[in-house]
C-alpha cells in the first residue's frame, strides 16, 4: 500500500457489510457478503493481542463501556458506546466481536452517521473482502461527505484495489473536490494513482498544483516531480 507524504489518514478496523442492508433494531444491522465473498476467519493479530497487561486492559474498557449502554446521564450516545467496544475488540484481534457491536451501531444508525460504515470497510479490507469493503467505503461517504476523512479512505481504498476503474475513482474525486476544493491531500491521491496507471505527465502536473497550494511542502514535492520526470 502506498505511503502518503503529505497527509497521513488514520483507519479504524471494523465490521462488513454488502448486497443490501436492512434496519433491525434488536437483532442489529443484518447483511450479505458482496460477490459470493466470505471470510475464512475472523480473527487477526490486533494491537493488544498476547500481551496480557493490555489484554486486560481492553476488557477492562469493555466492560466500563458496557455499563454506559442506555446511561441517558452519559455525553455519549450508544451509537458512539457500541463503535468504542467496536475498536476494543480490534484491538484484541477479535473480529468477530467487532462486527457484532459495529452492527448494534448500524443498528441506531445506518442512515446519517458514517464511522461505523468507514470502519467496516477497514475490517473488510483487512480480511480480503475487497467487494463488500468498497461497498462500506461507499456508504460511509453517502452518510457524511462533508468529512475528508471518509473521502481519502474511499478514494485510497479504490485505488489500491480498484485502480482500473477511473470512473469510480475520478467520480469519487470531483464529488470531494466540490464539498473541500483544490485540497492538497486528494491531489496527492491523484497523482499517485495517475502515477500507478503509467499517466506519468498528468501525475506530474498535479504534483505541480500541489506545490502551488501547499508551498510549505516544496522540497518533497519537488522530488517527488525530479523522480516523475526521469522515467519519461
Amino acid at each position: 500500500m502506498r505511503k502518503q507524504i503529505i497527509v497521513a489518514v488514520v483507519f479504524v478496523g471494523i465490521l462488513a457489510l454488502g448486497g443490501w442492508w436492512y434496519y433491525q433494531r434488536d437483532a442489529g444491522y443484518a447483511h450479505q457478503f458482496i460477490g459470493g465473498e466470505s471470510v475464512a476467519s475472523w480473527d487477526f493479530q490486533g494491537a493488544y493481542k498476547g500481551n496480557a497487561e493490555l489484554e486486560e486492559r481492553a476488557h477492562n474498557e469493555i466492560a466500563r463501556l458496557e455499563s454506559l449502554i442506555g446511561n441517558e446521564e452519559d455525553d455519549n450516545t450508544d451509537y458512539t458506546v457500541y463503535v468504542s467496544i467496536a475498536n476494543q475488540y480490534g484491538l484484541l484481534g477479535d473480529g468477530a466481536k467487532e462486527y457484532i457491536y459495529l452492527q448494534k451501531a448500524l443498528a441506531i444508525d445506518p442512515e446519517h452517521t458514517g464511522l461505523a460504515w468507514h470502519n467496516v470497510g477497514a475490517l473488510m479490507e483487512r480480511l480480503g473482502a475487497f467487494q463488500t469493503a468498497r461497498e462500506a467505503y461507499s456508504r460511509a461517504v453517502q452518510a457524511q461527505n462533508q468529512i475528508l476523512q471518509y473521502q481519502m479512505a474511499y478514494l485510497i481504498f479504490l485505488t489500491n484495489h480498484f485502480p482500473e476503474d477511473s470512473a469510480a475513482i475520478e467520480g469519487v474525486l470531483n464529488e470531494a473536490k466540490l464539498v473541500y476544493g483544490d485540497n492538497p491531500s486528494l491531489f496527492e491521491i491523484q497523482a499517485r494513482w495517475l502515477e500507478e496507471t503509467g499517466k506519468i505527465q498528468e501525475a506530474i502536473d498535479v504534483w505541480k498544483k500541489i506545490r502551488e497550494l501547499s508551498p510549505q511542502a516544496a522540497a518533497v514535492v519537488d522530488a517527488e516531480i525530479a523522480r516523475l520526470q526521469s522515467t519519461l
